[in-house]
């Protein structure tokens, strides 16, 4: 982790005066954890391929987002619609789970549950959000009756086919007597079907990143009346007590900084945190050029100097 300061300059009119330096920083990223099921309690083959249906966008995309952070399995992964269409493949040869396409889940609901499980492949998993079947159904035996007739359809080997559904949903499957039929894994209402899923079946990845630089960089010899700047990944505040704050949490950063002074009344210095100071470290600005001694020169020689018409484009992009 290092901060450096390059390319100082100084330029008074008496006891006023602007500096500028540019400020680079560099610090490696924190190592990312991986954290994984237990071996034991293994949901699903993930070196083989496998199978996510959904039944609507929002469960969708919410599998992509938190697949960026999940690890990943020497199977492919392909998502579909409840209609079998495919909405997405994570290849075999993927290095990372940063894309799974861009395809859009636009078809409607489906209402029987055997319908989609008769589509699946080996492997597969379905996110069962809600069943329709029973969205106007109060009676109990005619709930009954209803997912009897419903998973008595089923055609295909159910041995590899997970359900995740919410409890209360599970406990309808359950009372009616096809508890083992497939292997149903109720998800508690609080929490997020998509994230506790593929937390289950891959485990999860906290990201290292690296660490947050904040350092304070004491200006002194003068007044600090104005500080601008144009920071890269980075941010730049006006401090009290002459001071200028840098902030990054990035691998790399960058900033041009100016300055404005007054009550100039010795040498310009710039300093702060010694553990991330580079071993070539000067604060001094020594190379000073008074204008108050040239002033038959033309304006634009000091538009020039200053590089203000630079400096304006920069403000103006801001």
């Amino acid at each position: 982790m290092q901060v450096s300061i390059v390319n100082k300059k100084i330029f008074t009119c008496g006891e006023h005066g602007i500096i500028m330096f540019d400020i680079n920083s560099n610090q490696e990223s924190n190592e990312d954890i991986f954290l994984k099921p237990d071996v034991d309690k293994e949901i699903i083959n993930t070196s083989s391929n496998m199978s996510f249906y959904f039944s609507n966008k929002n469960n969708h995309h919410k599998f992509k987002s938190k697949m960026v952070n999940t690890p990943v399995s020497l199977g492919a992964v392909e998502m579909f619609d409840y209609f079998g269409n495919n909405i997405g493949k994570y290849s075999k040869e993927r290095k990372n789970n940063s894309t799974g396409g861009n395809i859009s889940l636009v078809t409607e609901k489906v209402t029987l549950l055997s319908s989609v499980i008769n589509r699946t492949k080996d492997c597969s998993v379905i996110y069962l959000q809600t069943y329709s079947p029973l969205e106007n159904i109060s009676s109990k035996g005619i709930i009954n009756k209803c997912i009897t007739h419903d998973l008595t359809q089923i055609k295909v080997d159910t041995s590899k086919v997970i359900v995740f559904l919410p409890e209360k949903l599970y406990k309808l499957f359950d009372e009616a007597g096809f508890g083992d039929i497939i292997k149903w894994i109720p998800v508690p209402d609080e929490l997020n079907m998509i994230n506790y899923s593929l937390e289950e079946i891959f485990g999860t990845v906290i990201r290292g990143g690296p660490s947050n630089i904040s350092t304070f960089l004491k200006i002194s010899g003068g007044k600090l009346d104005s500080v601008m700047g144009r920071p890269l990944n980075a941010t730049i505040s006006h401090r009290s007590d002459n001071r200028v704050q840098f902030i990054s949490n990035s691998i790399n950063s960058s900033s041009n900084i100016i300055c404005v002074l007054s009550d100039i009344k010795d040498n310009i210095n710039i300093n702060y945190d010694d553990h991330l100071k580079p071993d070539s470290f000067n604060g001094s600005f020594s190379d000073s050029l008074d204008i108050s001694v040239t002033p038959s020169l033309p304006v634009d020689f000091y538009i020039k100097l200053f590089g203000l018409k630079e400096l304006l484009k920069k403000i103006r992009r801001r």
